[in-house]
This record gives C-alpha cells, structure tokens and sequence, in this order.
C-alpha cells in the first residue's frame, strides 16, 4: 500500500542526502592549550587556553588536586568556584590593572578566566602561577583572603 506519507519521504530523503553533502563545513576552531602536567607547565596551577577568537585561563579540579590537603586544611572544597574566589581577591588585593579587564566565569569542575587578549591571558595566567604555583604560596594567599568571601 502507498501511502502520501510514503511519497514525502520518498522525496525528502535524496534532498536531504543532497543538502548534507554539498553545503560548506562548519568553521573549525582550534584550541590551544598549555600542558596539564604540573612540571612542564610553567604556569601551574593555571592552563592558558585559546582559539582564534577567545582567550581564557583555566583552572580544572585535576590541576588544583596537589592542594586538596592544603583545601581541607582550611575546611573548604578546592572546587572551581573555590578557586575563583581566590584568585579574584588575590588580584583585587594585588592589581587591579588586569582584575578590571577580565571576567571570571567559575563552575563546579573549573574556574574559567576570560580575558580580552593574549597578553592579559598570559598575564594572568602568570599571575596566578606566581601567586599560588606551590603550597607554600598557596598558604599566604590564603592569609591574606577573606575567607568569609569565598565560594566553596
């Protein structure tokens, strides 16, 4: 039994064959990303991240993992909103030169810092390491931090 339905589809399938294989590719954007291992990244704990059109600095759970002792020494979780927290008080504190220019944008597995270019990632990116690459930097950042300010 033939149906209309049948001979809708009947036409729309070879249309549908013929619009996927001609129409253009969707633009690729490729990512570039400093390494994650902690001793060939010369920023640690943060990863700078960026494409053609954006530029971020990152720091995922995964990075922050040799702090967990450090986190519950301070009773607190070490999540990416943890780390957002603290790293923009630490640049409210210290300068406000880059706070000003970027945007923190933090979720529960990363803190995400977009910023307007390459220098202001690479920048922040420093900053972050300089400030917080080790525990022993890690302890004074949090000396000096409003605790009651932190998200985590």
């Amino acid at each position: 039994m033939f149906s209309s339905a049948n001979a809708v589809i009947g036409l729309c399938l070879p249309l549908l064959w013929w619009m996927a294989w001609t129409s253009p590719p969707a633009p690729r954007v490729e990512a570039v990303a400093v390494t994650c291992l902690p001793h060939e990244n010369p920023y640690f704990p943060a990863q700078p991240v960026w494409g053609e059109d954006f530029f971020t600095v990152r720091i995922t759970v995964e990075m922050g993992a040799p702090f967990q002792s450090d986190f519950k020494h301070y009773d607190l979780y070490g999540n990416g909103y943890c780390w957002s927290s603290i790293v923009e008080q630490l640049m409210l504190e210290k300068t406000t030169n880059l706070t000003n220019r970027v945007r923190f944008d933090p979720e529960a597995d990363v803190c995400t810092i977009v910023c307007p270019n390459k220098k202001a990632m690479f920048a922040v990116a420093d900053f972050i390491h300089r400030h917080l690459g080790d525990s022993k930097g890690f302890q004074a950042a949090m000396a000096t931090v409003d605790r009651s300010k932190l998200d985590c």
